[in-house]
């Protein structure tokens, strides 16, 4: 299938637990994502990986998300039936009683037509690169080097929804 969904103005939102496994999603996920709430509960969050999206970008989001940080970044997901969908993405945690993470909300919202192929050139370099077996971080931080700007700079800097959606959450 391989077609682009559009995304709304109603968010899209999944929660999951400490190891990515799927607690909740709302109606908006499911109708995008062509998912059941049942069939997504219990089941990790990476079942929504595109392919075209390089392991790098996880695995700052992971480093970042477990030490109590907020993440924000932009990407591509898979649906059910092998479309996708681009999305600005930001990633909350609930803290236990214990100040450990219990529990993380992805909240995605749509992106402007130019920020996807920006992000889909790095994205297909990044890929090409963990393909050849090299350290994909060391071009991406050289890479954001050359612009100035950290990830979530970046991140910022080409969602066009900044003012409305990344901004806001910024400390």
């Amino acid at each position: 299938m391989n077609k682009e969904i559009k995304l709304g103005k109603i968010p899209l939102i999944t929660k999951t637990d400490y190891k990515g496994i799927i607690t909740f999603t709302n109606s908006e996920f499911q109708k995008i994502s062509g998912y059941s709430a049942e069939e997504c509960l219990g089941k990790n969050h990476n079942i929504l990986r595109h392919p075209d999206m390089p392991k790098i970008i996880f695995k700052k989001l992971w480093n970042t998300i477990k030490d109590n940080k907020e993440f924000y970044f932009i990407l591509k997901s898979k649906t059910k039936n092998g479309n996708f969908y681009w999305a600005a993405s930001k990633i909350t945690i609930t803290l236990d009683h214990s100040n450990f993470p219990s529990e993380f909300t992805a909240t995605r919202y749509p992106i402007a037509k130019s920020v996807k192929k920006e992000l889909s050139e790095l994205y297909l370099k990044l890929l090409n690169i963990e393909k050849d077996g090299m350290d994909s971080e060391v071009y991406l931080n050289t890479y954001l080097e050359g612009k100035g700007l950290s990830f979530e700079e970046y991140m910022y800097k080409l969602s066009s929804i900044k003012d409305s959606f990344f901004s806001k959450f910024k400390s």
